[in-house]
């Protein structure tokens, strides 16, 4: 019969023969850790130093508890010393950033924790962040999936290794780890929060995963190899998603454009959208009201926390989100002997004899008489009441009615930058020249503009 002694050291062994069938590194690869002080990540640290790999402990500060907060800090700071390896630390003002960003204080600790940890990751020169999830965590992390509606990928749960995060726990029950800890003599640290049902992943934990386990005894068993088999569902149903999905999509000037007609032709409907759309943090709400607004007028805009989708005639729009994405008041000078300018667009720039010289028939291209130009030349954004006169035409016209004339969307008119010689617009970058700075006959020396 088998003893609970001897279950609980066959965890570092299972642990080990995991990581050989299975490998979530290659050699030479560094390993961040990251260490909350609970149980999990204090077993996970001794585990992976028995691997031989090279690791160091990342800790967040997230101050939300107080004197523990700072308790855990310190537990974690002794744990690093204790097994002979780096610890980084990041005191974060969780509160603060969720009241600015208007995300629950869960939320705001989450997008914190991992965007410190892209940073340790670059700055340190670790590839990976090894977290300490395991078997629970991934069934109460597929209940909150459910709570919140979810596509078949929160259905699947956690992977293994997710873009440069680890879990080489997650094959393992929260029990095993305890006993392991206990067995080993493991200290750890208790979070106090653990126990409040106000916790939506407690009230799971506590009283909605034993309620199953009431009617099937083996139910944690039983929902992870469903949940194995649809990580295999998965990668097929994505394939064929990316297929339909592929050329409905293309990239122009920052922006991802999405065919109307070829989204009208896919069956069912609701589903490619809600494939194609929650990638770019779209709710399902949301997205419901896009797939609505197909048929319709073209101008509707919809924005989720990092992506606007403008409703175009033809297309859907996509671009991301920036903070004072309209603020008009920088400007950029370009002098004659300038080769290239890099920001806030790439824009190279020569000069050329006329002698011999091919206009070339590139809207990003601008060739301009030099002599006409009075240097350094303006580079900003368009503003409401610009105006210039169009090559091959004689009268001025204001560039808003150039836009409508040219149908340019929302975001291609938001995008759109101008070079002026004194006050006088001379090019729309990537669009037009104005008349008056044409190449002519008596043109000598050319100026050279091109947009990439």
């Amino acid at each position: 019969m088998e003893t609970a002694s001897t279950k609980d050291t066959e965890l570092a062994v299972r642990f080990h023969e995991a990581l050989k069938n299975n490998p979530l590194w290659e050699p030479g690869d560094r390993v961040l850790l990251a260490v909350s002080g609970g149980v999990d990540s204090a077993v996970l640290a001794h585990l992976m130093l028995e691997t031989g790999i090279e690791c160091a402990i990342a800790h967040c500060n997230f101050q939300l508890r107080g004197e523990e907060s700072d308790r855990d800090e310190a537990f974690t700071r002794e744990l690093a010393a204790k097994l002979g390896i780096p610890v980084f630390v990041k005191l974060l003002n969780t509160y603060e950033y969720a009241f600015r960003e208007g995300v629950s204080t869960e939320m705001a600790a989450r997008e914190l924790r991992y965007a410190w940890f892209s940073e340790l990751l670059a700055d340190q020169d670790y590839r990976w962040v090894a977290t300490g999830h395991h078997a629970d965590d991934q069934i109460e992390t597929l209940f909150l999936n459910l709570a919140r509606g979810t596509g078949i990928s929160g259905l699947r749960g956690m992977l293994p290794k997710s873009g440069k995060v680890i879990r080489p726990l997650l094959p393992f029950f929260r029990e095993e780890i305890e006993a392991y800890a206990q067995q080993k003599g493991i200290a750890w640290v208790e979070d106090s929060t653990n126990s409040s049902l106000d916790i939506r992943r407690n009230l799971i934990r506590h009283e909605i995963i034993p309620l199953f386990e009431s009617i099937n005894p083996g139910f944690r068993n039983t929902i992870l190899r469903s949940m194995v088999d649809l990580q295999v569902t998965e990668r097929f149903y994505h394939e064929k998603v990316r297929e339909d999905l592929a050329t409905l999509i293309r990239k122009e000037s920052g922006a991802e454009r999405i065919s109307i007609a070829g989204l009208l032709k896919l069956e069912p409907l609701s589903m490619y959208l809600f494939e194609l759309l929650s990638d770019y943090g779209f709710n399902r709400s949301t997205i419901e009201d896009i797939g609505l607004a197909l048929r319709g007028h073209s101008g509707k805009q919809f924005y989720s926390a990092t992506h606007r989708l403008v409703k175009d005639r033809n297309d859907l729009i996509i671009t991301r989100k920036v903070l004072n994405d309209r603020d008009d008041d920088w400007e950029y000078f370009i002098d004659a002997d300038d080769t290239a300018i890099t920001d806030p667009v790439h824009i190279s720039c020569a000069v050329a004899d006329a002698a011999g010289y091919t206009i070339p028939h590139d809207p990003h291209v601008a060739s301009l008489d030099f002599h006409k130009l009075t240097f350094p030349l303006t580079l900003r954004r368009w503003h409401p009441g610009d105006v210039f006169i169009p090559f091959g035409m004689r009268n001025s016209k204001k560039l808003s009615d150039f836009f409508t004339d040219n149908k340019f969307s929302i975001p291609e008119k938001e995008n759109v930058r101008v070079i002026l010689s004194g006050s006088e617009i001379v090019w729309i970058v990537g669009h037009r020249i104005d008349q008056r700075y044409r190449i002519t006959p008596k043109t000598k020396k050319i100026f050279i503009l091109k947009s990439e």
